[in-house]
């Protein structure tokens, strides 16, 4: 199967934007490129129940590292909000490949891609992970920058640096 995460809260408006948008818009999409696709929302309880959907709810960190091993893509389709787009940095580290869109990147010192795929609308979103379901290559690679940007830019040396601070 290919296996699409998504980090976050139903309760926080930002995100239940983006799980309405992956369920209700992407997935009929997606499912008819990639028949085996599966959409993973950790975070809560969700108003969404469709047999390609996992639920779990609250997932306990010592769990959350085994959900994010498991997945194939990392996805951040935020249309509103404000912050730091932290879900990206965790699929990143983990060397997911990454589906956001330019709301979802906001902020982070990421290239549109190189190192995360740049969806706007439910048709580029679908065609994002279509690519990453089909191209193993752009999947590794996608996955390898990602990891290297969030060491190179957010690993504590790279902010202590960033601050000023000695990090020997």
């Amino acid at each position: 199967g290919f296996l699409v995460l998504f980090l976050g809260s139903y309760a926080y408006r930002p995100n239940a934007e983006a799980i309405d948008f992956l369920v209700e818009r992407v997935f009929p999409r997606l499912l008819r490129e990639v028949p085996d696709a599966r959409l993973a929302v950790l975070g809560g309880e969700i108003p969404h129940s469709r047999e390609w959907l996992l639920a779990p709810g609250e997932v306990p960190a010592a769990d959350l590292t085994a959900w994010v091993r498991a997945a194939d893509v990392g996805t951040a389709p935020v249309f509103s909000g404000a912050g730091t787009r932290v879900k990206i940095l965790e699929y990143m580290a983990a060397g997911l490949p990454v589906g956001a869109t330019s709301k979802g990147a906001e902020g982070l010192d990421v290239r549109p891609g190189e190192d995360f795929l740049l969806a706007e609308d439910e048709a580029d979103f679908a065609d994002a992970l279509t690519r990453v379901a089909r191209d193993r290559a752009l999947a590794g690679s996608l996955g390898a920058r990602g990891r290297e940007a969030v060491r190179t830019h957010y690993d504590w040396a790279a902010i202590l640096r960033v601050l000023g601070l000695r990090t020997d």
